[in-house]
């Protein structure tokens, strides 16, 4: 995977005039062993996540899917409405990963912006027969932007090369903007 994180951030800071962070916060999680409905301190931890990421003034980085740690984050959000804005919530994953990415660029490929997203439910998504997991996961809506890498398959999550884009594209972004970042 060959991404120049030099053109991300020039798209994320000045193309998509996102204000600079003071930190980056990245939650990493699996989506199918993470279940926040059964979590007793469900409540608190959304409530931290909002606090911590409206004090600091962060950007919040995730898979970006309905599912696990990065529905949990998008329901935190979500939840203190009136910051929703001013809290970037970023999720990274594979472009072939996403159910119904095709809703996400034109007759030419290229991406919209704005673009239309309909997500399909959790219990509709094709799944691998073997394993019955889904083979893609659809977008979680409450997250401010996408970045979504091309690593030219479909069904494939390419978790470990997502999580190296992303931790790459941080330490840019740190090193650029001289921030703090928090890997969680």
């Amino acid at each position: 995977m060959d991404v120049d994180v030099v053109q991300l951030g020039t798209l994320l800071l000045e193309k998509w005039a996102m204000p600079l962070p003071n930190l980056l916060i990245s939650v990493f999680g699996g989506h199918s062993k993470f279940d926040s409905k059964k979590m007793a301190a469900e409540g608190d931890i959304k409530e931290g996540i909002v606090k911590a990421a409206r004090d600091t003034k962060a950007w919040l980085f995730t898979s970006g899917v309905n599912h696990g740690v990065s529905n949990l984050v998008g329901d935190a959000v979500a939840m203190k409405r009136s910051f929703v804005n001013s809290i970037p919530v970023i999720g990274v994953n594979s472009w072939g990963a996403v159910s119904n990415n095709t809703q996400l660029v034109d007759e030419k490929g290229q991406g919209l912006f704005p673009a239309k997203y309909n997500a399909v439910p959790q219990m509709e998504l094709e799944r691998d027969p073997a394993t019955n997991k889904p083979k893609s996961m659809s977008l979680e809506h409450e997250h401010t932007h996408f970045l979504l890498v091309d690593f030219g398959t479909k069904n494939h999550f390419h978790e470990n090369d997502v999580r190296k884009f992303r931790i790459k594209l941080q330490e840019y972004l740190v090193e650029r903007t001289k921030l703090s970042l928090s890997l969680s």
